[in-house]
């Protein structure tokens, strides 16, 4: 079965530096078969035999990559089933065919409180929505200058103390899942 990983700012902005190939090698050394890494952002896909809980891949890359590399970033690890889902679940389709790039999913470590208090006013133009595990967020103006993604993070993973969540865009999202079928 293949399992999409999804590295928590990993090369993100000069900080988090993790060579892709290092981290195809680890993976490789822990046993992974079939590794492939998208783009240099923390994306890898891994095949494992049989069915294991995305829990327990999760468990097996962070010790790979500890054990290789020393670093200890924090991961989301999705099936392929769940990847779909969160494609089948998008209420911003419109948004998707238009500027992909600009559709995020923020996957999270836990599930979304969905009585998350996130002001509105706040978020500007940005409109969000909950998912299983994740927050869909369409930026209207730029992602890369909004600060919605923060703001209804922290909300919906308020009651979850250590949890987290780590973005994709559209396009890393349909790439990913395409990889893992």
């Amino acid at each position: 079965m293949k399992y999409a990983i999804f590295l928590r700012g990993v090369n993100v902005g000069g900080r988090g530096k993790l060579s892709m190939s290092d981290l195809r090698d680890a993976l490789e050394n822990a046993g992974f078969a079939d590794v492939s890494t998208y783009l240099q952002s923390g994306n890898a896909v891994v095949s494992v035999p049989g069915r294991s809980s995305a829990a327990k891949v999760a468990g097996r890359v962070e010790a790979a990559i500890v054990a290789a590399l020393g670093a200890s970033p924090q991961l989301v690890v999705r099936t392929h089933r769940e990847l779909a889902a969160v494609i089948d679940g998008n209420p911003f389709t419109a948004a998707a065919a238009e500027k992909p790039a600009w559709l995020h999913v923020f996957f999270l470590s836990a599930p979304p409180d969905p009585e998350a208090p996130v002001a509105q006013a706040k978020l500007g133009p940005d409109r969000y929505a909950f998912g299983d595990r994740c927050v869909y967020l369409h930026f209207v103006n730029s992602p890369g200058t909004s600060r919605s993604g923060e703001i209804v993070c922290r909300g919906a993973l308020r009651t979850h103390e250590g949890a987290f969540a780590t973005a994709r865009n559209w396009n890393t999202v349909l790439a990913m899942a395409e990889r893992t079928a």
